[in-house]
């Protein structure tokens, strides 16, 4: 799984300086990126995620690349990672991270590449990647339509019946009550989702009834 993780990261670095990754490039991604992100400097702009630490320690695999994390409450881990070379604190009291706080960390850190690993602000990314490339090179990220669309498990799941794709049947409920009042249309054992989730919170396994 580190290996995938690596190679996951190398790839996305590799894009966002102009050198498409092939399509084995998870088995030769790590060799490739060396030379090409030497010197460089990667920000990764939500040092709070849980995601963090694993993508320091990947990003630190490459000899040469500098990398910066950015954070908004203390306690993370990944600033005290050997392979994080600083940390900008961004002293805001929300814990979204807005476009104003990414220009700032932009100008501030002046990194060559711009990294996120959270939706919220992978989202953020895609938003304003116009405004964002002419300063740094974000990663690429999908664009905002689809990544809406892949995050909530409702639109997921109708993409893929439209597409004929193979998946669990998934039906969609504003509330346990409009649920309650369709049983016969439930196949136990079955699963209990929100919409949006990270980390598999949240999820029910149910073997009859609820």
């Amino acid at each position: 799984a580190q290996q995938v993780l690596v190679g996951a990261v190398m790839i996305q670095l590799r894009n966002s300086i102009g050198a498409p990754a092939p399509p084995h490039a998870f088995r030769g991604a790590h060799s490739n990126t060396k030379a090409s992100l030497a010197g460089k400097t990667v920000m990764l702009l939500d040092g709070d995620s849980h995601l963090a630490l694993h993508v320091v320690r990947c990003l630190g695999q490459v000899p040469g690349l500098r990398v910066v994390v950015g954070y908004r409450r203390g306690g993370m881990p990944a600033r005290f990672s050997r392979h994080c070379a600083n940390y900008r604190y961004a002293n805001s009291s929300t814990n979204t991270i807005e476009l104003g706080d990414v220009l700032n960390a932009v100008s501030d850190v002046t990194p060559d590449i711009l990294m996120a690993v959270d939706e919220s602000t992978i989202r953020l990314l895609s938003a304003h990647r116009a405004q964002l490339e002419p300063l740094v090179a974000p990663t690429p990220v999908p664009e905002v339509a689809t990544f809406d669309m892949l995050t909530d498990k409702s639109h997921l799941a109708e993409f893929v019946a439209e597409h004929g794709l193979p998946a669990p049947t998934t039906m969609h409920f504003a509330n346990l009550d409009l649920w309650r009042t369709r049983p016969q249309q439930h196949e136990f054992p079955l699963l209990i989702k929100p919409r949006r989730m990270r980390n598999s919170n949240s999820v029910v396994r149910q073997s009859n009834e609820i």
